[in-house]
């Protein structure tokens, strides 16, 4: 799997489309506008003794976006998932905007936005059940 980071938006447009991007879209202001917006530290997530992340670190700085891409299996979506609350990390940090992601994910949830190929809705929900899970 490969993280790529893009400086600005004009740099991630020139990459090629990735089967799934992650977007930062900060709806509150940072008290310390050089804090990164997503800070990841060795995350890791286990399924059994399968590990689909190991280690994952990384910082991002506010306006920069991030692109996630990978052949089939490497942890893409699991990487999403936990960067999105939906999924607990087996260990490591994620923060937004200094929010630790496993104390307030709530809080999280309303300083990101996430754009994927998968659908993260649950179709035995409605519209409107999905709306509030998420």
């Amino acid at each position: 799997m490969t993280v790529k980071q893009a400086a600005s938006p004009q740099e991630a447009d020139s990459h090629a489309a990735s089967p799934e991007a992650v977007t930062p879209q900060v709806s509150a202001p940072s008290s310390d506008a050089s804090a990164p917006a997503l800070r990841v530290e060795k995350l890791v997530k286990k399924f059994g003794t399968r590990k689909a992340a190991d280690g994952i670190t990384f910082a991002l700085p506010q306006g920069a976006f991030l692109s996630v891409f990978g052949p089939n299996g490497a942890g893409k979506t699991t990487l999403l998932r936990m960067l999105a609350t939906l999924a607990r990390p087996t260990s490591g940090t994620i923060e937004v905007l200094g929010v630790d992601a496993k104390e307030k994910p709530d809080e999280v949830r309303e300083l990101i936005g996430i754009i994927s190929h998968n659908s993260f809705l649950y179709p035995d929900l409605t519209a409107e059940e999905n709306l509030i899970l998420y």
